[in-house]
Formats: C-alpha cells, structure tokens, sequence
C-alpha cells in the first residue's frame, strides 16, 4: 500500500520567489523591504544552500534602507557580571550597599517602636451592667481597683501635666489607671484622644525607644 505523501513546498515556493533572486546584483538593485527581507530568511534557512557573504550582504542592504527592520534585531547573550566595564560595576555595588544600609535602618526604626494601647470601655446594657465585648454576660473574675473622686483627679492633673510636657507615655498611664476604675470618665477619655492626635513618636520611652500611643477603637 503506497501513501500519496504531498512534499511542504520550499521558502522559495511559499514567498513566490525565484532562485535568480539570490544574486548580489539583484540584491544591489532591490529597494523592496519585503523582498529583501524574504531574500535574508530564505539564506538563514540554509533550504537553497550555504552563502554567509551573500546573507551578510543582504543585510547590510536592509540596514541601509531600512534599520528599523526586525530581521535585523539579534538575540544577544546575557552580560556576565565580570564583562560589565568597572565604572558601572562599582556604580552597581554602591546602590546595593546602599539599599543593604537603607532595609537596615528600617528595621532598627521598627525595632525600637513601643505600642501603648488604651483600655477600651466595656459597653453598658439597658440595665446598667457592663457588658464584655464577646458578647458574654458572664461577670468579669478580676475586679479593677476603684478610686475615689481625689484619687481620679489626682490622676487626672499628672496626666494631663504630662501631656502638657509631651511625655506621652506617662500621660497615657495616669489615663488608662483613670479608665480602669471609671471606663467613661470624661477628662481621661479627652486626655487619650488628645495623645491620640498627637504626633506619634512625640515621646520617648526607657532606654531611648521611641514610643507610639494607640488607641483602641
């Protein structure tokens, strides 16, 4: 049994050219970008035979008339570093060490932030009792100290004194102690709000860290 088997035709065939086109006077006188360019592919496919002047020809003839042609665009190897001229390699590692230098004073910054978070008020149901935020009617085991009127205004002068001198973080601490005993006292919830809006590292904490005052909302 014999199959009738159909030969692909040839990159001659398929651009419907001839092989008198592969010809340096032809390729001289031709001023067709497209004909020049089939000219080059037929030469790299090596289907007519070998001749590297001739492609080398062509394509000089391309770029003087056309530059911008894609056929004339070759893939070139990747540099190796040890290729690269030496002013651009030193240029290359002084932006690395810089960007090492920069990462790491970000996170030295990081490192010597302190987040102080207020005592968020429990809610108060219809008959008066706090109510846990999970939803939990259960009482709380641990009671917060009480303190009396002199005490809470006592608290609430240094606080604010604090405030006052910038020391955020210890204004914060004579609020919250005020908070815990009376979760809606007024001046103390004022007094975070005011640290609140200040600017965050305003205030310095032990041993030189910057300290960031949160409330929780």
């Amino acid at each position: 049994m014999s199959l009738d088997l159909q030969k692909e035709p040839s990159m001659l065939e398929r651009f419907d050219m001839t092989v008198e086109q592969l010809d340096y006077s032809y390729v001289r006188d031709c001023s067709n970008k497209r004909t020049l360019e089939r000219i080059i592919r037929v030469l790299r496919s090596g289907q007519e035979g070998y001749y590297p002047d001739l492609l080398r020809y062509t394509e000089d003839r391309l770029s003087s008339l056309h530059p911008e042609s894609r056929l004339l665009i070759k893939d070139k190897p990747a540099t190796r570093i040890s290729e690269l001229p030496s002013q651009e390699l030193s240029a290359i590692e002084e932006d690395l060490k810089q960007w090492t230098l920069d990462i790491k004073e970000k996170e030295e910054d990081l490192t010597r932030y302190e987040v102080i978070r207020a005592p968020i008020p429990p809610v108060r149901n219809a008959k008066g009792k706090d109510v846990p935020l999970d939803g939990s009617t259960k009482e709380s085991e641990s009671n917060p100290q009480q303190l009396n009127k002199d005490e809470k205004d006592s608290l609430l002068e240094v606080g604010n004194e604090f405030l006052r001198s910038g020391n955020l973080l210890q204004a914060s601490l004579q609020f919250q102690k005020v908070l815990a005993s009376e979760p809606f006292n007024q001046e103390a919830l004022k007094g975070m709000a005011a640290i609140h809006d200040r600017p965050k590292t305003a205030s310095k904490g032990a041993g030189g860290r910057k300290v960031v005052i949160e409330e929780i909302l």
